[in-house]
């Protein structure tokens, strides 16, 4: 399931270190967005903050972790990518499934395989 990101969430992200005008630029409607967030904050974690929270008020419930996830891994920033993920928990299809029934069909010889029943996600 991929989640809607929280503006205490955002504000954390933004103090971690990324080029946040390349992101921004995925994220944004606009380039002129970027250039007065420069203009305007001096300092770059109120820049990268700023930013987010613009995405956020421009997407609404289209600005999901697994967005900045994807977008991290663009540019191959793939570290920050993996503690997004972890931290805010994007990987939920990419768990492995866990058999919990099979049956043989009734009528096949040994030889062929099980008829998977239900399936179910690990618990992480």
């Amino acid at each position: 399931m991929d989640k809607e990101c929280t503006r205490s969430h955002l504000q954390e992200i933004s103090l971690l270190e990324f080029d946040w005008k390349l992101v921004g630029r995925r994220l944004l409607d606009s380039n002129q967005l970027i250039t007065d967030i420069d203009h305007d904050e001096k300092n770059e974690q109120n820049k990268r903050e700023r930013m987010l929270m613009l995405w956020q008020s421009q997407k609404g419930s289209m600005a999901t972790y697994k967005v900045l996830v994807d977008i991290f891994q663009e540019l191959n920033n793939n570290r920050l990518a993996e503690d997004l993920s972890k931290k805010y928990n994007t990987e939920d299809n990419a768990q492995p499934a866990r058999v919990i029934q099979v049956s043989k069909i009734p009528g096949q010889d040994n030889a062929q395989p099980a008829r998977v029943i239900q399936v179910s996600k690990i618990p992480g």
